[in-house]
């Protein structure tokens, strides 16, 4: 095979023919398609540019260079060192267990056929002689394990000898270095297959790899395993290479042959799978000689004869069992019917649009069974020929293959009838694309309905528009307007029957509407039935969970200072709605049709708007709480919900989420932050839990937290660094970690950024063991710091830029700890003790935010040396606990990079003197509790 064969590329056709996709799973699915066709083709080793496209009955696949080969694999194998690979380490001897075990691994002996050198097998015919000439370019070889170097100095003879074997020899047993070692190696090219022969799979593997949730059965794919499955039933799948077709049952089942015996020239690869794994593509092995001396030439000579020889017989035995396997399976298929793929025979055809009438020249001649022709005659197959004649034949039979183009259409149609009736149509982007999915040939159109319908409130109509008869809804001077765009499916010129029949159907659904609409009306809202109405089964019915709602709301209002009495009263009537006929009717509008039964029944209009606002946001781009009251309501009935369901277990894993709990999670954030609400997950969430005794364990509720924390994340879309240090700080208040996290962030686009977190990370490695992973560690170590024996030692300094005022100091120091000693006594000691619970009780009564007061309060500042002094005094000077913005308090901290350096270039911090140590460590824990406040130092890697 030439070096331009594996270049030539053809223009490939995939068509999957099915019946009438539905439109919102296949959509979702869509996205992933073109990836998994890729990964398909990536396991086959071929890369090429194609082109997908659906419509409702296909889903169409090509590329104008599809080559036409798959890629050559090169595969490297190291074996045993020579010491071990030949008998007794003698080369003259043969090859041992462990080397002939090798040659078995690698395929190039047939372990069942004899026992010298068990049968050698010819290798699988194919390559060129560049492969049997490898060792000449050897010594360029890459090796992803090592950089072997060929040894031995007669490689004009080896090369000779590799001339004279076979042309189509691959790969040769040699011997090259490996990390010091001399080992057995083997280089095999394993050349590219002609894509023909792997499309089949390809297309087949590629289908089974697509997930619509639910899935088919139909005909023949129930048979046998009944693995064969689709979203609809599958009626055709084509492939065309050029304009060659090729059968995709040849890849539908491991355990197909092919019987290429004919085609002696074809590649080794085109075996079937089961041969490959005993066949391997290589030359007779010949062990390379060293130059050792005339005994190894001649045991290599000697060795290469006998390999030759049962080679010989090697292929005759081979190719007789290889010819009664295929001879069995040829057997085999005779007796069984045509191959099908998923049911289906594959046929060069497709199907145009249902109302169009192919020429007769067109249509498929059918060469298939009895059922086959009768089933053509039914539908009109028109036979393919190859890419250009597909799209062309599609293009003039009614089908639009691109979607962009369809919807180009539909919108261009809809423009329009919006300039020549002075309209606006309400588009809507989910409901085009599902439009879009189950046309082939849209066109628009404008209907219309009864104007008393306009009573009835716009939610109704436009939701019975739009989900039960995918139309689009049409204003006029901003007002609702009595029509209707509808976009037919139809190959016709005179579309009045389709429009009077939608504007039938329409009506129908409107009578209903208006009809429950009064029943509803007449009956006050009353939260009492709710009990009649199971919830979750363990935590009891609709009625219950409204009552915890309530409790959850009073204490909310009380929170943020609203009247809890208006929060109630919509949590009571907040549910009502679920029992009333429209929402029987229309579940999409639960809350909605709350909001007009509240106004109907006299209610203000902030509870009326609080109930039709309770489930914002439903959706990523979802509009919000527009007041402070519809917000805490809203909050209410979603925190409920995560509190009720972690306290049973049921906590979302993975893809599962069956009660939508990451999106009740998402809102409690998005409405926080909206809001601007003080909301302390760990408080709130523990105070709720109490309060409406919800029977939780501690770990659930910690992971209810978490899972809240981890919403903000995706939510505000920073650096997965910065959130993490943000939100392991001290504060777990939710619009605290989002300011505290966008103030890190403008860390990243400082210039002296990396200078900044290797002076602020050495505080906080200096200071980790004071408060570890318990507040009372740090309460512990500001009591403990008044009362520490301080043993006589010099203050440690290094360099000599404070050398003129040690002798002040050490006298100083010196004086403080006499003092000290003296009041070692008994009497002291008890005072001393007292002291110690005196300063600890006052800290235990300090807010977090005054923690660096009560760091800096225990500290012995007579202790303190020039260098600490000026950062102490500098620390003292920010004030920090009083800055409340995170940026200006961040600012602060870095402005104190300088003395830090001062610092820690001459104070030793770990001093032997206990005194020091502690001293010293508390007024760096000071800086680093500061920090604390807006992220966890420790979390940044910049």
């Amino acid at each position: 095979m030439s070096s331009s064969d594996l270049q030539a590329t053809q223009e490939l056709l995939v068509e999957i023919l099915t019946e009438e996709l539905p439109a919102l799973p296949f959509l979702k699915e869509w996205g992933n398609i073109a990836h998994k066709w890729e990964q398909a083709l990536a396991q086959f080793h071929i890369q090429a540019p194609c082109e997908l496209h659906y419509t409702p009955r296909r889903i169409a696949i090509y590329s104008r260079a599809f080559p036409t080969h798959t890629a050559a694999q090169i595969q490297e194998f190291f074996g045993p060192p020579l010491a071990i690979a030949f008998i007794d380490g003698d080369r003259s001897k043969g090859l041992s267990k462990a080397g002939l075990g090798f040659c078995k691994k690698v395929g190039m002996i047939d372990s069942t056929l004899g026992e010298q050198f068990d049968k050698i097998e010819n290798f699988v015919k194919g390559t060129d002689r560049e492969s049997a000439n490898l060792p000449q370019n050897f010594q360029n070889l890459q090796s992803p394990t090592a950089n072997p170097r060929i040894l031995g100095d007669n490689r004009g003879g080896f090369e000779n000898s590799a001339q004279d074997s076979s042309p189509q020899a691959e790969s040769l047993l040699q011997v090259v270095e490996k990390d010091g070692k001399q080992v057995l190696y083997v280089r095999k090219t394993q050349a590219g297959l002609e894509s023909r022969q792997v499309l089949g799979e390809i297309v087949v593997a590629f289908i089974r790899s697509l997930h619509f949730g639910k899935s088919m059965r139909w005909g023949d794919a129930q048979e046998g395993s009944g693995s064969e499955s689709f979203i609809r039933p599958i009626r055709n799948i084509m492939i065309l290479l050029d304009s060659s077709a090729i059968d995709s049952a040849l890849g539908s089942h491991s355990g197909d042959f092919v019987d290429f015996r004919a085609t002696a020239d074809h590649q080794s690869s085109s075996a079937p799978k089961s041969t490959k794994s005993t066949t391997s593509p290589t030359a007779n092995p010949r062990i390379l000689g060293d130059n050792r001396g005339d005994i190894e030439k001649s045991a290599s000579s000697s060795l290469r004869d006998t390999a030759e020889a049962v080679a010989r017989q090697s292929t005759q035995t081979s190719t007789q069992a290889l010819e009664s396997t295929f001879d069995n399976a040829n057997a085999k298929t005779q007796k069984a019917r045509s191959p099908q793929t998923f049911g289906q025979q594959s046929k060069a055809a497709t199907l145009l649009h249902r109302s169009y009438t192919p020429k007769q020249q067109d249509l498929l001649e059918s060469t298939f069974d009895n059922a086959a022709q009768e089933m053509c005659a039914k539908e009109a197959w028109v036979q393919i020929t190859g890419l250009d004649d597909y799209l062309h034949k599609l293009k003039n039979g009614g089908v639009i293959l691109s979607a962009d183009e369809r919807k180009q259409r539909i919108l261009e149609q809809i423009q329009a009838l919006e300039s020549t009736f002075s309209l606006q149509v309400e588009l809507d982007s989910a409901l085009l694309a599902q439009i879009v999915a189950i046309t082939e040939y849209p066109t628009a159109l404008l209907g219309g309905f009864d104007e008393r319908f306009l009573a009835l409130p716009e939610e109704v109509i436009t939701t019975s528009m739009k989900e039960h008869q995918k139309y689009f809804a049409v204003r006029k001077n901003g007002q609702l307007y009595n029509g209707f765009i509808v976009v037919a499916n139809a190959l016709c010129d005179e579309f009045s029957a389709i429009i009077s029949g939608n504007e039938r159907v329409l009506k129908a659904r409107l009578s209903d509407a208006e009809f429950f609409y009064r029943n509803d009306c007449a009956m006050p809202l009353d939260k009492k039935p709710l009990a009649s109405i199971a919830y979750v089964d363990g935590l009891g019915s609709m009625l219950d969970k409204t009552n915890r709602e309530e409790i959850i709301g009073a204490y909310l209002a009380r929170l943020y200072g609203l009247d809890s009495a208006i929060i109630t009263q919509a949590l009571a009537y907040a549910k009502a709605d679920l029992l009333s006929e429209m929402v029987g009717e229309f579940p999409e509008l639960q809350g909605i049709m709350g909001h007009y039964y509240a106004l109907a029944q006299g209610l203000s209009h902030d509870i009326a708007q609080a109930i039709k606002e309770q489930y914002l946001p439903n959706g990523e781009d979802s509009a919000l709480p527009s007041s402070k009251i519809s917000a805490i309501v809203a909050l209410s009935g979603k925190l409920e919900s995560l509190l009720g369901l972690f306290s049973i277990g049921t906590i979302p894993s993975g893809s599962k989420d069956p009660f939508a709990l990451r999106r009740a999670a998402n809102g409690v954030v998005k409405i926080a932050l909206e809001w601007n609400l003080a909301f302390d997950v760990k408080q709130i969430l523990g105070d709720m839990a109490r309060i409406c005794a919800y029977d939780i364990s501690q770990e659930n509720l910690a992971r209810l937290q978490e899972f809240i924390i981890e919403r903000l994340e995706s939510i505000l879309d920073i650096p997965a660094q910065i959130f993490r240090s943000a939100s392991r700080g001290t504060s777990a208040d939710l619009c605290t970690i989002a300011s505290n996290a966008k103030a890190l962030e403008s860390l990243l686009v400082r210039d002296d950024r990396e200078a900044l977190m290797a002076v602020f990370k050495r505080v906080a490695n200096i200071t980790k063991d004071i408060m570890g992973d318990s507040a009372c560690g740090l309460e512990s170590w500001i009591a403990s710091s008044r009362c520490v024996d301080r043993q006589p030692s010099l203050i440690s300094l290094r360099g000599s830029q404070n050398h003129d005022s040690s002798s002040t100091i050490l006298e100083s120091q010196n004086e403080g700890k006499k003092q000290a000693q003296g009041e070692k006594s008994a009497s002291s000691s008890l005072r001393v003790l007292r002291q110690q619970g005196e300063v600890a009780a006052s800290f235990f009564s300090k807010a977090e935010s005054t923690n660096t007061q009560a760091i800096l309060q225990s500290l012995d500042t007579s202790l303190l040396t020039p260098p600490e002094s000026a950062l102490y005094n500098k620390l003292l000077s920010l004030n920090l606990p009083a800055l409340t913005h995170p940026q200006h308090k961040l600012d602060a901290l870095f402005s104190l990079k300088e003395e830090l350096e001062v610092f820690f270039a001459s104070v030793l911090v770990n001093d032997e003197d206990p005194a020091l140590r502690r001293n010293r460590k508390s007024l760096l824990y000071a800086i680093y509790a500061e920090f604390c406040t807006i992220g966890d130092l420790k979390e940044l890697a910049i």
